[in-house]
Formats: structure tokens, sequence, C-alpha cells
């Protein structure tokens, strides 16, 4: 496992939690902007000094001032640490779905093949292919068995 760093990761992960802060970092991605130019295009008041400021301190901006410009650029530390911190989590949550994944599969296909081998329908091959992938767009009532028979009335129970 990947060895957590308290004031790092707290920092990064504080400055990427708001969606306007990571708008900033998209915006970067493409071009340096000013202060002045971010603000108005997020919609934030002209101390959006504060927003950028949590981005500098984490690492993912710098800013220059350049006369009463202050001028924004990506910064050069990469996200290597966070990102393997966080595809650690990510492995953990594949290797505990990919069973349950499986599961579901199976008991779908046995759940089309009872369905089939309970209606004794003539069904071509293809359709039977298709029932045990994904149902088809347009499909009837059965899901995706569409065998040019009515689809069946709903049980009535006396």
């Amino acid at each position: 496992m990947v060895q957590y760093i308290a004031p790092r990761f707290d920092t990064t992960f504080a400055a990427l939690c708001d969606a306007t802060r990571r708008g900033v970092l998209e915006q970067l991605m493409r071009q340096d902007a000013s202060i002045t130019d971010l603000a108005q295009k997020f919609d934030m008041s002209l101390t959006g000094k504060k927003r950028v400021g949590l981005l500098e301190q984490a690492g993912l901006v710098t800013t220059q001032k350049q006369g009463r410009v202050r001028t924004c650029r990506l910064g050069q530390r990469p996200l290597d640490e966070e990102a393997a911190y966080i595809e650690a989590y990510r492995q953990t949550w594949a290797d505990r779905f990919t069973p349950l994944l499986e599961d579901i599969h199976t008991a779908r296909q046995e759940i089309v093949d009872t369905v089939v081998g309970a209606l004794d329908l003539q069904i071509p091959q293809a359709e039977v292919m298709a029932a045990r992938g994904r149902p088809r767009r347009g499909a009837g009532r059965l899901g995706c068995l569409s065998s040019g028979h009515e689809p069946l009335a709903p049980l009535q129970c006396a």
C-alpha cells in the first residue's frame, strides 16, 4: 500500500475538491491566464487570488506578478504520489467487484436459459446468444427475446 503523506496530500486534495479550482487548473492546462481573466471566466471576485492561492500552496499553480498583472501558470509538481494513492484504492475496489460482476453475469445467463427452457419456444440461436449478452434495443417484454410470438400475458392470481 502507498504510504500516506498527510500534509502534502491534505493540501493537494483540499485544492482539488472545489469545482472552480479544478476549472482553473483545466484552463491553465490550455494556457496561462491572469487573475483578472480567471475571475471573469469563473465568476469569482477579483480576490480570486485566494482560490488560486490554495492551488499555489499545493504546488499545482505558480503565479508571477508583472507590473499590475498577476499571471498564473500550471505548476511543475507532478501528482505521481497522489495518483498512486488513488490507484491503490481503485485496484482494491476492482478486486472486490470483479467476482460480483461475474456472479451477476452467470445468474443472468441462468435466468435466460430457464426462461427459454420454460417457454419451450423455437427461438433462433442468434436471439438466444443476444439474450445471454446485452438486451437488444426495442426488445419485447422478456427483455431480449423476440421470436415473433405475442408476449405472455401477466399471471392473474385468483
